[in-house]
């Protein structure tokens, strides 16, 4: 086919979501001690899990952080003693949409630290 449109070809196989990770971090004031943030986290974190159990793969739980793996996920905790920072990276499909994610997560922190 000269000087036409030539076929594409793949030598692999093609993923939309390769490479495509979205970042997002989140940092939330709070006057409860690390100790109380950590605890308040950690309990409604655990009854989140509970309910996705298929979505969480793995939780590390120290005494200040939490390393959190799941599908399409992947992201840490990190409690001080005035602020909890959380850093996130989106998989497909949640890196199509990482505001809403973002909003999502800030939003349940606020509530857990605010309750």
């Amino acid at each position: 086919m000269e000087g036409g449109i030539q076929p594409a070809t793949r030598s692999a196989p093609l993923h939309c979501y390769s490479g495509s990770m979205a970042h997002f971090s989140i940092k939330v004031d709070h006057d409860l001690g690390t100790e109380t943030a950590m605890q308040r986290i950690r309990t409604a974190a655990e009854a989140q899990r509970a309910k996705a159990a298929g979505l969480v793969k793995d939780v590390a739980w120290t005494a200040n952080s939490a390393r959190v793996e799941g599908t399409g996920f992947s992201g840490e905790i990190r409690v001080g003693e005035r602020e909890v920072v959380v850093d996130a990276e989106l998989g497909f499909p949640a890196s199509l949409m990482p505001m809403k994610a973002q909003k999502e997560a800030e939003a349940w922190l606020r509530g857990v630290l605010d309750s």
